[in-house]
């Protein structure tokens, strides 16, 4: 299990570009989209504020990436040593080809990664805040 750093759960389609990006919303702009990195540095803000989710390959609960989505709300997972941003033959997550579009899902609460989509139940903590959980995995 990698480390999650927040945002609740999130199931969303895989995009390692800006022109990704722009292309999955070109398609469909209710999709949530989760961006794939080695790690981010400060020239990713525009591309991370763009996408719903992001998952990385390196980092820990301080680097650049948590911070950055944690700030940003966006949900995020760090760390994950299976995944393989990769060159230009694209990312693999456990060694599985990902292509662009593809959905994955993720949880922030506890770093969990998995191909597909999952369930999410929206849960509210305090004032007008909300969670995405892993349906079954919500509290309270």
């Amino acid at each position: 299990m990698t480390p999650g750093v927040g945002g609740g759960a999130l199931s969303g389609r895989v995009a390692r570009t800006a022109r990704d990006v722009a292309l999955l919303r070109e398609a469909d702009a209710t999709a949530p989209i989760i961006l794939l990195r080695p790690d981010t540095v400060p020239d990713d803000i525009p591309i991370v504020m763009q996408a719903d989710g992001l998952l990385t390959s390196l980092g820990g609960a301080t680097s650049h990436a948590a911070v950055a989505a944690k700030r940003l709300g966006k949900t995020c997972v760090v760390g994950c040593r299976d995944l393989d941003v990769g060159d230009a033959s694209g990312p693999s997550l456990a060694g599985r080809r990902l292509r662009t579009g593809e959905v994955i899902s993720i949880n922030g609460l506890d770093g969990s990664v998995y191909l597909g989509s999952h369930p999410v139940t929206v849960v509210r903590i305090g004032e007008g805040r909300r969670l995405g959980a892993a349906a079954g995995r919500e509290s309270g």
